[in-house]
């Protein structure tokens, strides 16, 4: 579910380029600055959703993976020649992998057994 805001497809690639420039307007008009806030939490909820599926219950982590996703987002939109579908892939699970009570063995899908580390 969070891949889906990142540009790893042509029509996902238009939505980010949208997103983006919309972003930069909403800087010096207020009407769309409220816009984008609205925006900004969003991404923030999701993120802390996704991550209780996970049994992760943590703000920091929340606001770490929505950071992780802007990241990705950019930069892939900004340079795709560098950043390609299958690396963003790699690199959202490789950051879903390494946060405490998910699996570290690749898969990020369930929940790891035993205690937190």
């Amino acid at each position: 579910m969070a891949s889906e805001f990142l540009p790893l497809d042509p029509a996902r690639a238009d939505e980010t380029a949208v997103w983006l420039e919309f972003s930069v307007a909403a800087r010096t008009h207020p009407t769309l600055a409220a816009i984008a806030a609205e925006l900004h939490v969003g991404l923030r909820d999701i993120s802390g959703r996704l991550l209780r599926r996970l049994d992760v219950d943590d703000p920091v982590a929340t606001e770490h993976l929505a950071a992780v996703l802007d990241g990705l987002a950019l930069n892939a939109a900004l340079h795709p020649d560098r950043l390609d579908p299958d690396t963003v892939r790699a690199v959202l699970r490789h950051h879903v992998a390494q946060l405490p009570g998910t699996r570290r063995d690749g898969g990020a899908d369930a929940p790891r057994t035993g205690g937190r580390t």
